[in-house]
């Protein structure tokens, strides 16, 4: 995994130059400079390469969509995931706000 972007990823992270024009892998929309994010290895059926993520887009693999972080998705008995009416960008960021304002509760 490599990190691009003016948003600093963790030290030990490589950073690359922002791919811009490159499509997301998650939200096919079009990374832009001044976008952050990762570029991972994928496997495609016959070869591997490496994709762009948008910051946002990978995160919200790790915490789920809206819906999902209120317990109101297919995963909880559900049928709520992402607010309606959002593109899947303008999904993930209101994940990953979602996420700032109301993180997990430690267990216990």
């Amino acid at each position: 995994m490599k990190f691009f972007g003016p948003v600093r990823a963790h030290d030990d992270v490589e950073e690359v130059p922002t791919p811009v024009g490159e499509v997301c892998a998650d939200c096919d929309e079009a990374v832009a400079e001044g976008d952050s994010g990762f570029v991972i290895p994928h496997l495609e059926a016959t070869s591997s390469c490496e994709r762009a993520h948008h910051r946002e887009c990978f995160l919200r693999h790790i915490f789920g969509s809206v819906g999902h972080q209120q317990g109101k998705c297919y995963c909880f008995g559900g049928t709520e995931e992402d607010p309606p009416g959002m593109t899947k960008r303008e999904a993930a960021r209101a994940a990953e706000r979602h996420m700032l304002m109301h993180p997990p509760k430690e267990p216990g």
